[in-house]
């Protein structure tokens, strides 16, 4: 038994320099990260780029990274993070209008109880209405509003009232 797994005699490894090569950066950039401790070298003195490459992502910047490749992956990386931002904040404002809809339907519903308590207390007050001159017509319209608005959050109150017990 081995005391490591088969598949890393199939591994790829390379030498520091031909990691740079393959990154297309300065051998001194990659001794540098090997100094830094951004990537290690196994005991062989050679590495494996799968983990170098997740070693250095995971311990810099890739942004700051000089390897001409990376350049793609980063704008790619910043076009995502943007996207992602963007969506956030249409999450965020869409979130926003469903909670404004339901309390306008709240408000719209609540409207519609006013008018018909309204229409309901100008059938009943109808001959008063009909007998009063100019300033007592709108005094009294202004009475039967504000008593159809009462009415009606006394009825929502009760409404409320039954539903919660």
């Amino acid at each position: 038994m081995l005391p490591f797994a088969e598949s890393e005699l199939l591994a790829v490894r390379l030498l520091p320099a031909e990691f740079a090569r393959a990154c297309r950066v300065s051998k001194q950039c990659v001794s540098k990260w090997v100094r830094n401790g951004k990537v290690t070298l196994g005991c062989d003195g050679r590495l494996d780029p799968n983990e170098a490459m997740r070693q250095l992502l995971r311990t810099t910047d890739p942004g700051r990274i000089r390897a001409r490749f990376l350049k793609a992956a980063v704008a790619d990386l910043d076009a995502l993070r943007a996207a992602a931002a963007l969506a956030e904040e249409r999450e965020r404002e869409l979130a926003f209008a469903r909670e404004r809809i339901k309390f306008l339907e709240s408000r719209l519903d609540e409207a519609g109880d006013i008018e018909e308590a309204f229409k309901a207390m100008l059938i009943a007050n109808a001959a008063e209405l009909r007998a009063s001159d100019d300033a007592g017509f709108a005094r009294l319209l202004d009475e039967i509003l504000d008593r159809a608005i009462l009415a009606s959050c006394a009825l929502a109150e009760e409404e409320g009232g039954e539903g919660a017990g």
